[in-house]
């Protein structure tokens, strides 16, 4: 009798521990449903303060593209974090991405709420919006599905935060994501890379991360212009413990995976499908899955030498920071399949970036170029020596003929433009020449029609000419800004406004 009673107690204890696992999973993915009041066109100020205040602000953002040389027409705004006509508390918005005719905002509400909304982005009339997890985190966005970039999108430095809506590479942090003001998921260690495709990544919830804000956050690997979701693309967001994706179009809740609270989280939009990357100290991995239905087309288990340095998509293969039987380096995995490529392990080279058909990796000797599909050596040289310490990011080139960048958010810090194809400087300028508008370093780059603009983790704006680096314009006290086809965003104190550019 007594060993009768001990197999059912044991039998109650493992149901009970299975439906503890279960309504733990299904907490972490509890995304979707109704959010409660989202950020709007109407403030609950009077009449008269109300238009003074938003002429306010339109000028502020109309200065924010002036400073790069570009006239700029406001369509429409929103408000945040002031109370609404009806006196409800608005929520603060905290990332912006464009996707295609939408613009989706993510936003945080009362007692740590948080919801995704998405406006037409025409004339800013609401068109859905969606809770997310709940926690302490400020969410990561990624945009799947829209015109893939030449090898890889843009990424930030790392410690500076991703910019998954405007294009870049992974981002990853020891636990926090994204937050409002450099325009990229927030990244950690020393050297994030851009993804083909564009990332974005963030820590779980419970740490302190660098806070990403204008543009879907440059995550490493992040935060350069928005991305596009056009074509039956999903919005992916990280953070709360998962990964869910929505419809841009619908807002509705498509899938949702749990990722692990213990590890630094990537996303990154590859050809073959998201790919969702956690790494931990005790177990790393790598998920490809259907961006639209969230189904797994493989997984591969790895030891990662160090969680801060993201992965890095490059052609047909995912590069990573990892440990194997021949050492630590970079260990390179086919996207197709998620089987074994090739490794490097001489000096300890770490995946930097990709751009021009080419992977970039970071050593003790300096900067290499590797072919993607083989690891096969390109070019090495060791004048980015100086430029590649702790911080160093990188940023790929976004339109054919502009060289890639690799970016120093610190006060010292500089930028210097060179091809990637065969590492040939093209221009650098030093810190001192940006100090007078981005006194803290460049955290993140964009393109805007002719310009690149180097912009600073909360504020601070240079433009300058991609082919020869001269400076057009600058200024220190300009509000994050991301720009996609026609459209630009510049996130403000109180209120976000969408404009249209000239030309």
């Amino acid at each position: 009798m007594r060993q009768r009673w001990t197999a059912v107690a044991g039998a109650v204890l493992l149901v009970a521990g299975l439906v503890v696992v279960a309504a733990t999973a299904a907490g972490r993915c509890a995304a979707g449903g109704d959010p409660g009041p989202i950020a709007g066109a109407g403030s609950g100020a009077d009449a008269t303060s109300a238009r003074q205040l938003t002429a306010e602000a339109e000028s502020a953002a109309v200065a924010t593209l002036a400073a790069a040389g570009i006239p700029a027409t406001p369509r429409w705004g929103l408000w945040s974090g002031v109370r609404g006509e009806d006196g409800t508390a608005l929520p603060e918005i905290t990332d912006v991405a464009v996707a295609g005719d939408r613009v989706v905002t993510a936003q945080l509400g009362d007692d740590d709420r948080r919801l995704l909304a998405g406006y037409a982005v025409a004339d800013g009339t609401p068109l859905w919006s969606a809770a997310l997890p709940r926690g302490r985190y400020e969410p990561a966005l990624l945009l799947t599905g829209g015109p893939a970039p030449d090898d890889g999108g843009p990424a930030p430095a790392d410690g500076a935060a991703p910019a998954p809506a405007d294009g870049a590479g992974p981002a990853t942090a020891d636990g926090a994501g994204s937050a409002p003001g450099d325009g990229a998921g927030a990244g950690a260690g020393d050297g994030a890379g851009a993804g083909a495709g564009g990332g974005a990544g963030a820590a779980q919830d419970g740490g302190a991360g660098p806070a990403p804000g204008s543009g879907a956050g440059p995550a490493p690997g992040s935060s350069a212009g928005p991305a596009s979701a056009a074509g039956g693309g999903s919005v992916l967001v990280l953070g709360g413990g998962a990964v869910s994706a929505f419809d841009p179009a619908s807002g509705e809740l498509r899938w949702c995976v749990p990722v692990s609270g213990d590890a630094r989280v990537s996303m990154l939009d590859t050809p073959h499908g998201a790919l969702v990357a956690e790494q931990d100290a005790d177990r790393s991995r790598l998920r490809l899955l259907d961006p639209a239905t969230g189904e797994q087309h493989w997984s591969r288990d790895y030891r990662v030498h160090d969680g801060g340095v993201a992965p890095v998509v490059a052609e047909d293969v995912v590069a990573v920071y990892a440990a194997g039987d021949d050492g630590s380096g970079v260990h390179a995995f086919r996207l197709g399949t998620g089987e074994p490529a090739w490794s490097l392990t001489d000096e300890l080279p770490q995946p930097f970036g990709a751009a021009g058909g080419v992977l970039l990796v970071r050593s003790r000797t300096g900067l290499h170029g590797v072919v993607p599909g083989s690891g096969a050596p390109r070019w090495s040289s060791d004048r980015f020596a100086p430029q590649l310490g702790p911080g160093a990011g990188f940023r790929a080139p976004q339109r054919p003929g502009d060289p890639a960048l690799l970016l120093q958010p610190s006060a010292a810090g500089g930028v210097t433009a060179f091809d990637p194809a065969t590492g040939a400087v093209r221009w650098e300028l030093p810190g001192a020449l940006l100090r007078p508008s981005v006194p803290h370093g460049v955290a993140r780059a964009d393109t805007a029609g002719d310009r690149l603009l180097l912009q600073g983790a909360r504020t601070g704006l240079v433009a300058v000419d991609p082919g020869t680096g001269r400076i057009l314009g600058g200024a220190a006290d300009t509000s994050p800004l991301i720009t996609a086809a026609g459209t630009a965003v510049v996130t403000g104190p109180l209120r976000t406004t969408v404009l249209s550019p000239a030309g």
